[in-house]
Parts: structure tokens; sequence; C-alpha cells
């Protein structure tokens, strides 16, 4: 479970549809703040570690403190107001660790805070999730020391989005720029009303969403990491005004359902991602390193594309796209696609890799770790190769620029048939984000065989030519190969006149 803790700010909000492109945009600077503000998290990419992942203490190490070790154990992670006392801090961070404790899960010691959904099958692997919001009237125990209360989801989605109805189209939309990122694939289900904290069924979502008023204001919400994706709004605060599209609640929302994805706290907190401990306004949704976390977990939005049999469709001659953001997620990810080219169709296409430097630093308690640099644009040398049909005979490759740069194969002329692209990574168990640019043409129409003289078009002159020759064998005019200019090529001729 985790508690998101902070006091709304104000800031600048793009339009709706000026979020949605930055989905779709090649390159388009994916966590720009990052890029410009300096620093953003990934915990632990440089030593090795994956964003939101913990390491077992090697047993040549020194003891822990009692504090470290109830850290690594509790299945949730607290966030806390910018200057809120060492002491609220430690009071707070202690009665939620003895609640967890008495419902008695093992102790701590099975939990995985990193834990993907149990239907996924590994590391970059789809998943679908059902989603319900929960009906009023519900009660909700006390989680995360905020007092319990009755679910009122509907009535607070009401009385900020003006109708219930209204309220859930937000939700939608923000669980469908998840979707975009990642290959979890989100559907929206009723909700039985069973009681809280029951599990995900064909009745109630896996992820349930309510809402009740919370004795600290200071806590904007809660989640559960999986196997339970659960999360808990404070009702008694503000959720934010439609003078800036309601960023903050569509901030606190995706923050926490982040957690109900398995992706924990990253430090620092400097206003460049998503899933740092303290909310920020001061950009939209999922950025750069968020991307990069969820993707690890359940691949992009194009998986499972790993082979010839899975390749995306990318169509036929004249054919054009732009895909991005999309993932090499370790070293055993190929990335296929699929395509049709006509007689003498020219293929351009190019994989741009997306990163840039950062520090990386996890939270430990109420404390955001600096941590050490990462370089995100070269976690894997990327590699492009062209197949033909058989998706085994290379056609065209590239694998000669430097680990951070583009590869591309341009001007490539291909004749009539199907084509697969493949692009690798190296050997990295991290993620690289690229984008893919990719293009292939009509095609050239072949030369008539009319056309006897071979400037581009059948007319007089090539009438003269035929007539010139008529009656003679094995001769120019003889259009249809049958060894005497007659009739026959003269109906051919005119046929293909113009």
């Amino acid at each position: 479970m985790h508690a998101f803790r902070t006091a709304p700010r104000r800031s600048t909000f793009a339009s709706g549809s000026a979020r949605l492109g930055l989905v779709a945009t090649l390159l388009a600077g994916l966590g720009a703040a990052g890029r410009s503000g300096g620093t953003s998290a990934d915990a632990g990419i440089g030593s090795g570690i994956e964003s939101g992942s913990t390491v077992a203490a090697s047993s040549d190490r020194a003891p822990r403190s009692r504090s470290f070790q109830l850290a690594e154990r509790m299945p949730f992670a607290l966030c806390f107001a910018p200057g809120t006392p060492h002491e609220e801090a430690e009071r707070v961070q202690n009665h939620v660790y003895k609640h967890w404790l008495s419902l008695q899960q093992d102790g701590g010691l099975a939990f995985n805070l990193t834990t993907q959904w149990s239907f996924a099958s590994g590391p970059n692997s789809p998943i679908t999730l059902r989603w319900s919001v929960a009906p009023d009237g519900i009660q909700i125990p006390d989680a995360a020391g905020v007092g319990s209360g009755a679910n009122e989801i509907n009535a607070k989605l009401a009385s900020t989005f003006g109708s219930v109805e209204e309220g859930k189209e937000v939700i939608r939309e923000l669980f469908a720029i998840w979707g975009e990122l990642s290959g979890v694939t989100y559907v929206e289900i009723e909700d039985d009303g069973a009681s809280w904290g029951s599990p995900g069924s064909s009745s109630r979502g896996d992820v349930r969403i309510g809402a009740h008023d919370f004795t600290n204001a200071n806590v904007l919400g809660y989640n559960q990491f999986p196997q339970d994706g659960d999360m808990v709004l404070n009702a008694a605060i503000s959720w934010g005004s439609d003078d800036d599209d309601y960023l903050f609640f569509r901030n606190v929302f995706m923050h926490e359902h982040g957690h109900g994805l398995g992706i924990l706290h990253v430090c620092p907190a400097n206003e460049t991602k998503l899933m740092e401990p303290f909310l920020s306004t001061a950009f939209f949704g999922p950025q750069h390193d968020d991307i990069r976390a969820v993707q690890r977990h359940y691949g992009d939005a194009l998986e499972p594309n790993g082979d010839s049999a899975e390749a995306v469709d990318l169509g036929g001659p004249g054919s054009e796209a732009i895909l991005a953001p999309i993932s090499i997620a370790d070293g055993s990810d190929r990335d296929w696609f699929r395509f049709e080219a006509a007689e003498g169709s020219v293929l351009d296409v190019a994989v741009a890799p997306d990163g840039f430097t950062y520090n990386s630093g996890s939270q430990f308690l109420f404390f955001c770790l600096p941590g050490s640099s990462v370089d995100s644009l070269t976690v894997h040398d990327l590699a492009l190769r062209v197949l033909a049909a058989d998706g085994s005979t290379v056609v065209a490759e590239s694998d000669e620029a430097p680990a951070g740069q583009v590869e591309s194969i341009t001007g490539l002329v291909l004749g009539a048939g199907t084509y697969f692209l493949e692009v690798s990574g190296g050997f990295a168990s991290s993620v690289q984000l690229y984008g893919l640019e990719f293009s292939v043409s009509e095609g050239e129409d072949p030369p008539s065989p009319a056309d006897l003289d071979g400037d581009g078009v059948v007319n007089g002159e090539d009438l003269a030519i035929l007539l010139a020759n008529w009656g003679d064998r094995g001769v120019l005019g003889d259009i249809d190969g049958n060894g005497i200019v007659d009739g026959a090529d003269l109906a051919v001729l005119l046929g293909n006149w113009g």
C-alpha cells in the first residue's frame, strides 16, 4: 500500500488534446523536465537494479538496523509533505507498520514490493486489468492511519465533475493513457458492492476505486500493490478545478495507480517524474522514467510482438508509421514488424533511442535518496534488420552506430512481397525507450512492353516502329513474343496507348 501526501500546487496545464498528443509523438522529449531540469529517478539502473526493485542483503554485510529491516518488509510506501517533522513521519510510519503486521501477512517476509500482477508471465509481459468504481456506502477500513469511512467516490465524482458519468469519463481517460504507454489493457466492469478488500473477479475490478474523508488532510490517497490494486482517495479535500482540467486529481490518480501496477517511488524529488513521493503539477501524467518502469513490467503497447508470427502490421505500399514510446525491455526482447512492398517500392526506416542522463535514487522511510547517475539513452545498443518473407533471410541491416545513436536503412529498393523489420538490443536487463519511423513507397509501375522506344509513353513513335517491322520475325515490335510482328502486337500497342 502507498499513501500520497502533499498540499495542492498550481501550474500551467495543457489542454486534453495536447496531453494525448504527447503519447503518440516520436521523440517528443518524454520527460522533458528531466532533460532541462537535470535529474529524475529510475532506481538502480546504473547499478544493475531495475526501477521499482529491491535487493536482498548478502550474508557478508553488517547487520542492519531494526528500522531498515522493517522498511524492507512493509508492503507499502508512505509519502510525506515537504517540511513534515521527523517525529510526525516516524509516528505515522510506525502506526501503519503495526496495522499491517496485525494482519499477519507472513510478517512481511514473503511480500515483494515490486511484484507484477500474477497473470503476467514475466517481465515485459502484457496483461489485462479489470477496474470498477465501488458503490457508495461500502465501509473502507483504516489502512494508512487516516481513519475508516463509508465509500463516497460516486458523490465526490458528481460534485467535482458535474455528474458521476463525467467523473468516470475522466477516469477512463487516465487508464487509457497508462494503456497507451504500456502493455496493460483496461476493461471497465460494474462493481457488485462486495466488502472492501474482496479480490477481483467478473463481478468487481482487480482495481477498485473508492474514497472517504481522511482524518489527515495532508494524505491525498493510498493504493495497494499487486496482487491488490485497490485505490482509496481523500474525499475531504478539493480535487482541483476545471481551470487546469483538474490536473491535481489527474496526477494523484495516475500516481496512485502506478503503485497498483507495481511501481515504487523514485527519487530525487525534483518534479520530473510522476512516481516521486510528492505530488507535482509541473507536468501531466507519466514521464520518461515512469514509462520505462511500466514497460519493464508489462511491455509497450505493441506487445506481444517478439517474433514473425506476432509482428505488428505496418501496412502495404504507400504506408507510413511513427511509433513511440516503444521499448526493448531486456536482452532477450525483440520487436518485430511486418509490411508489404510492391515491385520497386522504396523503404526508409529508422530507430532512434530516447533517453538522457539523470540521477537514480530510492525512498527509504521518509528520506528521498539522491542516488547515482543513470544514462537511459545508452541502456541498449539498438540494431535494425530487414528480413524476407521467410523471416530469416537478411535483406539489409544496420548496427554500425554506437549506443545512443540512430540506426537507419534508407533508399532500399524492394521487390514485391512480404517483409519484416526486427529491432533488437544488447544484454542489459533494463529498458531502452525508442521511436520507430517507417515508410514504404507505392513502387513503380513496370515499363509497358508496348513502349518500343522507351520514352515512357506509348504513342505514334511506337506505332511507327511496329509498322516498320511488320511481318518480320524476332525483331523489335514483337510485343507478345510469338515470333512475328503482326496484328496481335498491334492490338497490345493500341491497348496501352498513352
